[in-house]
Protein backbone atom coordinates (compact mmCIF):
# COMPACT_ATOMS: atom_id res chain seq x y z
CA UNK A 1 0.00 0.00 0.00
CA UNK A 2 1.41 3.36 -0.98
CA UNK A 3 1.32 6.27 1.44
CA UNK A 4 0.96 9.75 -0.09
CA UNK A 5 3.89 12.15 0.03
CA UNK A 6 3.11 15.50 -1.53
CA UNK A 7 5.84 17.62 -3.14
CA UNK A 8 4.52 21.17 -2.74
CA UNK A 9 5.59 24.58 -4.12
CA UNK A 10 4.83 27.78 -2.16
CA UNK A 11 5.92 31.32 -1.38
CA UNK A 12 8.98 31.86 0.82
CA UNK A 13 7.17 33.77 3.57
CA UNK A 14 4.94 30.78 4.20
CA UNK A 15 7.65 28.19 3.80
CA UNK A 16 10.20 29.91 6.03
CA UNK A 17 7.83 30.11 8.99
CA UNK A 18 7.39 26.35 8.76
CA UNK A 19 11.11 25.59 8.69
CA UNK A 20 12.72 28.40 10.70
CA UNK A 21 12.87 26.30 13.89
CA UNK A 22 14.81 23.51 12.22
CA UNK A 23 18.60 23.17 12.21
CA UNK A 24 20.02 25.32 9.42
CA UNK A 25 23.10 25.01 7.27
CA UNK A 26 24.36 27.56 4.72
CA UNK A 27 26.41 26.69 1.66
CA UNK A 28 29.79 28.50 1.64
CA UNK A 29 31.84 26.31 -0.72
CA UNK A 30 34.68 27.04 1.70
CA UNK A 31 36.66 24.06 0.46
CA UNK A 32 36.11 25.25 -3.14
CA UNK A 33 35.20 21.71 -4.20
CA UNK A 34 31.48 22.14 -5.01
CA UNK A 35 30.81 18.88 -3.13
CA UNK A 36 27.83 18.55 -0.79
CA UNK A 37 29.81 15.91 1.12
CA UNK A 38 32.63 18.31 2.15
CA UNK A 39 32.13 19.53 5.72
CA UNK A 40 34.14 22.71 5.03
CA UNK A 41 31.63 23.74 2.35
CA UNK A 42 28.97 24.43 5.00
CA UNK A 43 28.38 26.85 7.85
CA UNK A 44 28.37 25.67 10.53
CA UNK A 45 31.04 23.22 9.41
CA UNK A 46 29.66 19.76 8.78
CA UNK A 47 27.60 17.95 6.17
CA UNK A 48 23.90 18.73 6.77
CA UNK A 49 22.08 15.87 8.45
CA UNK A 50 18.70 14.57 7.32
CA UNK A 51 15.97 17.14 8.00
CA UNK A 52 18.29 20.17 8.11
CA UNK A 53 17.10 23.38 6.45
CA UNK A 54 19.80 24.15 3.84
CA UNK A 55 20.34 27.62 2.35
CA UNK A 56 22.02 28.60 -0.90
CA UNK A 57 22.43 32.38 -0.94
CA UNK A 58 25.13 34.91 -1.81
CA UNK A 59 27.55 33.62 0.84
CA UNK A 60 29.22 31.61 -1.90
CA UNK A 61 29.53 32.40 -5.58
CA UNK A 62 26.68 30.43 -7.18
CA UNK A 63 27.75 27.44 -9.23
CA UNK A 64 27.41 23.66 -9.42
CA UNK A 65 26.80 21.72 -6.21
CA UNK A 66 27.28 17.94 -6.56
CA UNK A 67 25.16 15.56 -4.47
CA UNK A 68 27.88 12.96 -4.93
CA UNK A 69 25.80 10.27 -6.68
CA UNK A 70 23.78 9.58 -3.55
CA UNK A 71 20.55 10.73 -1.89
CA UNK A 72 20.61 13.95 0.13
CA UNK A 73 17.59 14.61 2.32
CA UNK A 74 17.37 18.17 3.65
CA UNK A 75 14.16 19.13 5.39
CA UNK A 76 13.91 21.99 2.92
CA UNK A 77 16.12 23.71 0.38
CA UNK A 78 16.09 27.49 0.08
CA UNK A 79 17.54 29.15 -3.03
CA UNK A 80 17.82 32.79 -1.95
CA UNK A 81 20.70 34.00 -4.13
CA UNK A 82 20.03 37.30 -5.88
CA UNK A 83 22.43 36.76 -8.79
CA UNK A 84 24.16 33.96 -10.62
CA UNK A 85 22.80 30.43 -10.85
CA UNK A 86 23.08 27.39 -8.63
CA UNK A 87 22.81 23.93 -10.17
CA UNK A 88 22.02 21.17 -7.70
CA UNK A 89 23.67 18.41 -9.72
CA UNK A 90 23.42 14.63 -9.22
CA UNK A 91 27.11 13.76 -9.33
CA UNK A 92 26.11 10.47 -10.96
CA UNK A 93 22.99 8.69 -12.20
CA UNK A 94 21.69 8.03 -8.67
CA UNK A 95 22.15 11.52 -7.26
CA UNK A 96 18.76 12.45 -5.70
CA UNK A 97 17.44 15.46 -3.80
CA UNK A 98 14.78 14.13 -1.44
CA UNK A 99 12.94 16.91 0.35
CA UNK A 100 9.53 18.19 1.33
CA UNK A 101 10.26 21.76 0.37
CA UNK A 102 12.16 23.68 -2.30
CA UNK A 103 11.92 27.41 -1.80
CA UNK A 104 12.97 30.13 -4.22
CA UNK A 105 12.92 33.32 -2.19
CA UNK A 106 14.68 35.98 -4.25
CA UNK A 107 14.39 37.96 -7.44
CA UNK A 108 16.84 38.06 -10.29
CA UNK A 109 18.31 34.56 -10.11
CA UNK A 110 17.79 31.56 -12.38
CA UNK A 111 18.59 28.30 -10.64
CA UNK A 112 18.58 24.68 -11.83
CA UNK A 113 18.10 21.28 -10.25
CA UNK A 114 19.57 18.69 -12.59
CA UNK A 115 19.53 15.94 -9.97
CA UNK A 116 16.60 13.60 -9.49
CA UNK A 117 13.93 15.01 -7.16
CA UNK A 118 11.60 13.18 -4.76
CA UNK A 119 9.41 14.07 -1.80
CA UNK A 120 10.37 13.11 1.75
CA UNK A 121 8.63 12.18 4.98
CA UNK A 122 7.87 9.45 7.46
CA UNK A 123 5.04 6.97 7.68
CA UNK A 124 1.55 8.45 7.31
CA UNK A 125 3.03 11.89 6.79
CA UNK A 126 1.36 14.17 4.26
CA UNK A 127 3.86 16.93 3.65
CA UNK A 128 2.33 20.40 3.28
CA UNK A 129 5.52 22.42 3.43
CA UNK A 130 6.68 24.65 0.64
CA UNK A 131 8.25 23.22 -2.47
CA UNK A 132 9.26 25.07 -5.64
CA UNK A 133 8.30 28.68 -5.52
CA UNK A 134 9.50 32.05 -6.61
CA UNK A 135 9.21 35.74 -6.02
CA UNK A 136 9.60 38.52 -8.52
CA UNK A 137 11.71 37.52 -11.47
CA UNK A 138 13.31 34.44 -9.92
CA UNK A 139 13.01 31.18 -11.85
CA UNK A 140 13.72 27.54 -11.23
CA UNK A 141 14.41 24.92 -13.88
CA UNK A 142 14.06 21.26 -12.90
CA UNK A 143 15.87 19.39 -15.63
CA UNK A 144 16.26 16.25 -13.54
CA UNK A 145 13.59 13.58 -13.18
CA UNK A 146 10.88 13.84 -10.50
CA UNK A 147 10.47 10.35 -9.05
CA UNK A 148 8.59 8.54 -6.28
CA UNK A 149 10.39 8.41 -2.96
CA UNK A 150 10.39 4.61 -3.02
CA UNK A 151 8.43 1.64 -4.30
CA UNK A 152 5.89 2.10 -1.48
CA UNK A 153 5.85 5.90 -1.11
CA UNK A 154 4.87 8.22 -3.93
CA UNK A 155 5.60 11.85 -4.81
CA UNK A 156 2.98 14.46 -5.64
CA UNK A 157 3.80 17.84 -7.19
CA UNK A 158 2.30 21.18 -6.19
CA UNK A 159 3.42 24.71 -7.12
CA UNK A 160 2.13 27.54 -4.94
CA UNK A 161 4.70 30.33 -5.36
CA UNK A 162 4.48 33.38 -7.59
CA UNK A 163 7.56 32.75 -9.74
CA UNK A 164 8.16 30.56 -12.79
CA UNK A 165 9.14 26.90 -12.58
CA UNK A 166 10.16 24.99 -15.71
CA UNK A 167 10.11 21.22 -16.08
CA UNK A 168 12.67 20.39 -18.78
CA UNK A 169 15.02 17.65 -19.92
CA UNK A 170 15.00 14.61 -22.18
CA UNK A 171 13.91 12.00 -19.59
CA UNK A 172 10.32 11.57 -18.44
CA UNK A 173 9.16 12.34 -14.92
CA UNK A 174 7.83 9.20 -13.23
CA UNK A 175 6.14 10.37 -10.02
CA UNK A 176 2.78 8.75 -9.23
CA UNK A 177 0.82 11.47 -7.46
CA UNK A 178 -1.31 14.44 -8.47
CA UNK A 179 0.01 17.75 -9.81
CA UNK A 180 -1.29 21.25 -9.08
CA UNK A 181 -0.44 24.90 -9.70
CA UNK A 182 -2.16 27.59 -7.64
CA UNK A 183 0.19 30.54 -8.24
CA UNK A 184 2.82 31.57 -10.75
CA UNK A 185 3.54 29.71 -13.97
CA UNK A 186 4.57 26.12 -14.53
CA UNK A 187 6.24 25.73 -17.94
CA UNK A 188 6.15 22.26 -19.51
CA UNK A 189 9.33 22.10 -21.55
CA UNK A 190 10.42 18.48 -21.72
CA UNK A 191 11.33 17.17 -25.17
CA UNK A 192 8.12 16.77 -27.20
CA UNK A 193 6.51 13.45 -26.35
CA UNK A 194 8.36 13.12 -23.02
CA UNK A 195 6.14 13.36 -19.91
CA UNK A 196 6.66 16.37 -17.68
CA UNK A 197 3.40 15.58 -15.86
CA UNK A 198 3.00 11.95 -14.81
CA UNK A 199 0.76 9.99 -12.46
CA UNK A 200 -0.45 6.46 -11.83
CA UNK A 201 -4.02 5.17 -11.58
CA UNK A 202 -4.36 3.35 -8.26
CA UNK A 203 -7.44 1.76 -6.72
CA UNK A 204 -6.01 1.61 -3.22
CA UNK A 205 -3.28 2.78 -0.92
CA UNK A 206 -4.86 5.46 -1.15
CA UNK A 207 -6.72 5.66 -4.47
CA UNK A 208 -5.23 7.97 -7.09
CA UNK A 209 -6.95 9.22 -10.22
CA UNK A 210 -4.01 11.36 -11.41
CA UNK A 211 -5.02 14.95 -12.11
CA UNK A 212 -3.25 18.13 -13.21
CA UNK A 213 -5.03 21.12 -11.64
CA UNK A 214 -4.65 24.85 -12.33
CA UNK A 215 -6.44 27.20 -9.95
CA UNK A 216 -6.16 30.48 -8.04
CA UNK A 217 -3.51 32.55 -9.81
CA UNK A 218 -1.87 29.46 -11.30
CA UNK A 219 -0.94 28.98 -14.95
CA UNK A 220 0.22 25.85 -16.73
CA UNK A 221 1.84 26.69 -20.07
CA UNK A 222 3.05 24.27 -22.72
CA UNK A 223 6.39 24.94 -24.42
CA UNK A 224 6.40 21.67 -26.37
CA UNK A 225 3.70 19.18 -27.35
CA UNK A 226 2.63 16.02 -25.52
CA UNK A 227 3.89 16.83 -22.04
CA UNK A 228 1.21 15.01 -20.02
CA UNK A 229 0.63 11.26 -19.73
CA UNK A 230 -2.58 10.21 -21.47
CA UNK A 231 -4.07 8.75 -18.25
CA UNK A 232 -3.90 12.13 -16.45
CA UNK A 233 -7.00 14.33 -16.19
CA UNK A 234 -6.93 18.13 -16.47
CA UNK A 235 -9.00 20.07 -13.90
CA UNK A 236 -9.45 23.83 -14.26
CA UNK A 237 -10.26 25.56 -10.99
CA UNK A 238 -11.48 29.11 -10.41
CA UNK A 239 -8.83 31.64 -11.46
CA UNK A 240 -6.72 29.01 -13.20
CA UNK A 241 -5.31 29.09 -16.73
CA UNK A 242 -4.25 26.29 -19.02
CA UNK A 243 -2.35 27.72 -21.99
CA UNK A 244 -1.63 25.11 -24.64
CA UNK A 245 0.30 27.80 -26.50
CA UNK A 246 -0.37 26.32 -29.94
CA UNK A 247 0.91 22.85 -28.96
CA UNK A 248 -0.87 19.46 -29.04
CA UNK A 249 -1.82 17.36 -26.02
CA UNK A 250 -3.87 14.25 -25.22
CA UNK A 251 -5.23 13.61 -21.73
CA UNK A 252 -7.90 11.37 -20.23
CA UNK A 253 -10.48 14.09 -19.63
CA UNK A 254 -10.93 17.83 -19.12
CA UNK A 255 -13.36 19.51 -16.70
CA UNK A 256 -13.94 22.58 -14.60
CA UNK A 257 -13.61 21.98 -10.87
CA UNK A 258 -14.17 23.60 -7.50
CA UNK A 259 -15.84 26.89 -6.66
CA UNK A 260 -17.42 29.24 -9.18
CA UNK A 261 -14.99 31.76 -10.65
CA UNK A 262 -13.48 32.91 -13.90
CA UNK A 263 -11.27 30.24 -15.50
CA UNK A 264 -9.54 30.11 -18.87
CA UNK A 265 -8.57 27.42 -21.35
CA UNK A 266 -6.40 28.85 -24.13
CA UNK A 267 -5.47 26.55 -27.00
CA UNK A 268 -4.28 29.09 -29.55
CA UNK A 269 -3.90 27.05 -32.73
CA UNK A 270 -3.16 23.93 -30.67
CA UNK A 271 -5.18 20.73 -30.30
CA UNK A 272 -6.37 19.33 -26.97
CA UNK A 273 -7.78 15.83 -27.27
CA UNK A 274 -9.25 13.58 -24.58
CA UNK A 275 -9.74 9.83 -24.47
CA UNK A 276 -12.92 10.45 -22.49
CA UNK A 277 -15.08 13.57 -22.10
CA UNK A 278 -14.78 17.35 -21.97
CA UNK A 279 -16.93 19.41 -19.60
CA UNK A 280 -16.79 23.20 -19.82
CA UNK A 281 -18.40 25.23 -17.03
CA UNK A 282 -20.49 28.40 -17.39
CA UNK A 283 -17.59 30.50 -16.04
CA UNK A 284 -15.02 29.12 -18.51
CA UNK A 285 -13.57 31.12 -21.38
CA UNK A 286 -12.29 28.97 -24.23
CA UNK A 287 -9.79 30.80 -26.46
CA UNK A 288 -9.00 29.44 -29.93
CA UNK A 289 -7.11 31.01 -32.81
CA UNK A 290 -7.04 30.41 -36.56
CA UNK A 291 -3.75 30.86 -38.39
CA UNK A 292 -4.60 29.09 -41.65
CA UNK A 293 -6.96 26.53 -43.18
CA UNK A 294 -4.66 23.81 -41.84
CA UNK A 295 -3.78 25.34 -38.46
CA UNK A 296 -6.43 26.31 -35.91
CA UNK A 297 -7.44 25.50 -32.35
CA UNK A 298 -9.39 22.31 -31.75
CA UNK A 299 -10.98 20.74 -28.67
CA UNK A 300 -11.69 17.09 -29.32
CA UNK A 301 -13.45 14.58 -27.07
CA UNK A 302 -13.66 10.87 -27.68
CA UNK A 303 -17.10 10.88 -26.04
CA UNK A 304 -19.19 13.87 -24.91
CA UNK A 305 -18.19 17.51 -25.16
CA UNK A 306 -20.35 19.68 -22.89
CA UNK A 307 -20.30 23.26 -24.19
CA UNK A 308 -20.82 26.23 -21.83
CA UNK A 309 -19.35 29.62 -21.01
CA UNK A 310 -17.64 31.77 -23.63
CA UNK A 311 -16.14 30.74 -26.95
CA UNK A 312 -13.63 33.29 -28.21
CA UNK A 313 -12.01 32.74 -31.63
CA UNK A 314 -9.37 35.17 -32.89
CA UNK A 315 -7.44 35.36 -36.16
CA UNK A 316 -5.37 37.50 -38.52
CA UNK A 317 -6.05 35.09 -41.39
CA UNK A 318 -7.58 36.41 -44.63
CA UNK A 319 -10.83 34.43 -44.85
CA UNK A 320 -12.55 33.48 -48.10
CA UNK A 321 -15.96 32.14 -49.04
CA UNK A 322 -16.13 28.40 -48.34
CA UNK A 323 -13.44 28.26 -45.62
CA UNK A 324 -14.45 25.67 -43.00
CA UNK A 325 -12.92 25.00 -39.57
CA UNK A 326 -13.69 21.91 -37.47
CA UNK A 327 -13.31 23.33 -33.95
CA UNK A 328 -14.82 20.45 -31.97
CA UNK A 329 -15.11 16.68 -32.14
CA UNK A 330 -17.35 14.53 -29.97
CA UNK A 331 -21.03 14.31 -29.15
CA UNK A 332 -21.74 17.95 -28.37
CA UNK A 333 -24.23 18.92 -25.68
CA UNK A 334 -25.12 22.34 -24.27
CA UNK A 335 -24.31 25.68 -25.89
CA UNK A 336 -21.94 28.59 -25.37
CA UNK A 337 -23.59 31.57 -23.69
CA UNK A 338 -21.35 33.89 -25.72
CA UNK A 339 -19.64 33.24 -29.05
CA UNK A 340 -17.14 35.76 -30.44
CA UNK A 341 -15.76 35.07 -33.93
CA UNK A 342 -13.23 37.00 -36.05
CA UNK A 343 -14.44 39.96 -38.08
CA UNK A 344 -14.79 39.07 -41.76
CA UNK A 345 -14.23 41.18 -44.82
CA UNK A 346 -17.03 42.83 -46.78
CA UNK A 347 -19.65 40.52 -48.21
CA UNK A 348 -18.79 37.56 -45.92
CA UNK A 349 -20.42 36.17 -42.78
CA UNK A 350 -20.06 33.20 -40.43
CA UNK A 351 -22.27 30.15 -40.73
CA UNK A 352 -22.56 28.54 -37.28
CA UNK A 353 -25.46 26.24 -38.12
CA UNK A 354 -23.23 23.18 -37.64
CA UNK A 355 -21.39 24.32 -34.52
CA UNK A 356 -23.38 22.07 -32.21
CA UNK A 357 -23.72 19.15 -34.63
CA UNK A 358 -20.30 18.50 -36.12
CA UNK A 359 -18.40 21.28 -34.35
CA UNK A 360 -17.63 23.31 -37.45
CA UNK A 361 -17.98 26.92 -38.53
CA UNK A 362 -17.69 28.15 -42.11
CA UNK A 363 -17.51 31.34 -44.16
CA UNK A 364 -20.39 32.18 -46.50
CA UNK A 365 -21.56 35.26 -48.41
CA UNK A 366 -23.61 37.68 -46.34
CA UNK A 367 -27.38 37.18 -46.84
CA UNK A 368 -27.70 40.73 -48.17
CA UNK A 369 -25.02 39.94 -50.75
CA UNK A 370 -26.92 36.86 -51.88
CA UNK A 371 -30.14 38.89 -52.21
CA UNK A 372 -28.38 41.56 -54.26
CA UNK A 373 -26.90 38.92 -56.54
CA UNK A 374 -30.33 37.37 -57.00
CA UNK A 375 -31.92 40.73 -57.78
CA UNK A 376 -29.09 41.48 -60.17
CA UNK A 377 -29.73 38.27 -62.04
CA UNK A 378 -33.44 39.08 -62.28
CA UNK A 379 -32.56 42.52 -63.61
CA UNK A 380 -30.32 41.05 -66.27
CA UNK A 381 -33.06 38.71 -67.32
CA UNK A 382 -35.56 41.55 -67.62
CA UNK A 383 -33.16 43.64 -69.71
CA UNK A 384 -32.21 40.83 -72.02
CA UNK A 385 -33.44 41.40 -75.64
CA UNK A 386 -36.40 39.35 -76.75
CA UNK A 387 -36.62 37.87 -80.19
CA UNK A 388 -39.99 37.39 -81.87
CA UNK A 389 -40.22 34.76 -84.50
Amino acid sequence: MKTPLFFIVAAFAIGFSAVSLRAQSTWTNGAATGLWSAAANWSPSGVPSTGTHVIFDNTATPGSVSLGNTTRQPGSLNLSNTSGSYDIAPGGVSGTLRTSSIIVSSAGASNTISARVASAGGADNIVTDTVLSGAGTSTLNISGVIVDQSSVRYTGFSKTGSGDVTLSGVAANTYSGNSSVSAGTLLLSKTAGVAAISGTDRASGPAIDPTLTASGAGTVQWVNSNQVLDNVKMALGAGGLFNLNGQSETVEAFAGSGAVGSRTLTLGSGVLATTAGVSLTSDTTLNLSITSLASFGQLNAATTLAAAGTLNVTSAYAFADGDTFDLFDGTISGTFATTALPTLGGGLSWNVANLYTDGSISVIPEPSTIVLLFLGLIGLCLRAPRFIR
